[in-house]
């Protein structure tokens, strides 16, 4: 079984405004960029290659743990439509789309956007052309990426809590056989540099 082991890019400006953010290509923090300049990813987990989503706060996020990587399009976060640049208490007071949408879980439709379904395609997809190589990678994505593959391992439908609670600034260690993903160890510290 391949190892793949998933990091969300650290936080934006957008993400402590707590607004919705797709494909919007909204930078790190300088304080995000500073915090992961201490921290390095732990040597035992034998990471052979890295990819990256083409975001620059994904990109940054890779870079500033000293890091390089392949980009892959695949990898880019959950395109949210109209609803980019909106906080969800805004677009469930406005947007009557919302309330229609929010619970069908991995099947919401963003308007002029995409459902997490089709994110998780699109990443499975990926990964089944990555398997041959059977090394172990490392994925700096983004959060509705690495909710599409704990909806897959765990067979989470999106309408309910998730089934584990993670951590977003740890790495999240999957199982990958070719077709199906499993989690094996949610929320791995990254390391404070010596």
């Amino acid at each position: 079984m391949q190892s793949i082991y998933f990091l969300r890019h650290w936080p934006t400006a957008w993400n402590q405004q707590g607004l919705i953010q797709g494909r919007c290509d909204v930078p790190l923090t300088q304080a995000s960029m500073a915090e992961l300049n201490t921290l390095h990813v732990p040597p035992d987990l034998h990471i052979s290659r890295w990819y990256v989503s083409p975001l620059q706060r994904a990109k940054q996020t890779l870079a500033s743990l000293g890091l390089t990587g392949e980009v892959a399009q695949p990898l880019m976060e959950m395109d949210w439509g109209e609803w980019e640049g909106k906080t969800l208490a805004e677009l469930r007071q406005t947007d009557p789309r919302l309330k229609i949408e929010e619970p069908k879980g991995i099947y919401l439709q963003c308007p002029k956007g995409e459902s997490p379904k089709k994110v998780q395609q699109r990443l499975l997809g990926w990964l089944q052309q990555c398997s041959d190589k059977g090394e172990s990678i490392g994925i700096v994505t983004h959060k509705g990426v690495i909710r599409t593959a704990l909806a897959e391992a765990c067979q989470w439908d999106m309408t309910t809590k998730p089934p584990v609670k993670l951590n977003w600034q740890c790495i999240h260690y999957f199982g990958w056989d070719g077709h199906k993903l499993y989690l094996i160890k949610a929320n791995i510290p990254l390391l404070k540099q010596s």
